[in-house]
């Protein structure tokens, strides 16, 4: 599976404090859900590839060494277009 994701929220110092204050995060631990890093070790873990979108990388001055590690190369939609034609499932989010 290809999920292509927007890449603020995957910025290293912004993923490092994701959701930390945030009352339905807490919320949902309290319920016993994973938060939402959780989530993303599951997904990587799976093989779901994480592909971050390279447009909103260049409006934001976002390089690929300040977001975390474990996505690939960000790239534009069609170009994501082209790596998800052999997934079984594809996510534009």
């Amino acid at each position: 599976m290809c999920m292509f994701i927007l890449p603020l929220t995957l910025k290293k110092d912004v993923y490092d404090s994701l959701f930390e204050d945030d009352p339905k995060a807490n919320a949902m631990k309290e319920k016993g859900a994973p938060d939402i890093k959780d989530l993303f070790n599951i997904a990587v873990e799976t093989g779901i590839h994480l592909v971050p979108c390279q447009l909103p990388m260049d409006i934001k001055g976002i390089e690929k060494e300040d977001i975390v590690d474990f996505v690939e190369e960000p790239t534009g939609a069609s170009g994501f277009l082209d790596k998800s034609l052999d997934a079984d499932l594809s996510y534009f989010l």
